[in-house]
């Protein structure tokens, strides 16, 4: 996109592209330092209803972590290309928020562990990076079950 634009013009050099390579590191510091600087504890009820929310699916429950303020799930996939499809929106997502999973791969299982180190323990924003995860992976399952071919569902669990 334009992002991508800006910074291949940036690369090649000449016509000010330092200096626009220096503005657009600048504007992306200030991002993450306006967005980490956002990340505000939640409330003992707000916490207490958020994780609630996210630890009653049933089978697709988050988890809180034990001896550690963060929460945690494993997603399975049909495939290995359904998976990264969903670590990529993930990545964009975290870039976005200037909030970044610890995340573990293997060919479709996806392991997240989310917590937020500038407040030592489970945040806004870990709740609202939990929840939109939740989204890209029941539209991805979703796809994939609509494009299964007639004769059996896939079997996808998500867990």
């Amino acid at each position: 996109g334009r992002m991508t634009l800006l910074l291949n013009i940036a690369r090649r050099g000449g016509g000010g592209g330092a200096r626009l390579m220096s503005m657009m590191q600048r504007s992306g510091h200030e991002a993450s330092r306006t967005l980490a600087s956002s990340a505000s504890d939640l409330t003992a009820e707000e916490r207490t209803e958020a994780i609630g929310k996210l630890t009653s699916q049933g089978p697709f429950s988050w988890e809180e972590v034990e001896g550690r303020d963060a929460i945690c799930k494993a997603f399975d996939f049909q495939d290995f290309s359904q998976a990264f499809s969903f670590m990529t929106r993930t990545a964009l997502l975290a870039e976005q928020m200037g909030h970044h999973p610890e995340w573990f791969n293997v060919y479709n299982h996806v392991q997240v562990t989310l917590t937020t180190h500038d407040t030592g323990g489970v945040s806004k924003k870990d709740i609202e990076m939990a929840e939109r995860m939740d989204e890209f992976a029941k539209e991805l399952l979703r796809t994939r079950k609509e494009e299964a071919p007639t004769g059996g569902d896939p079997v996808v669990t998500q867990h």
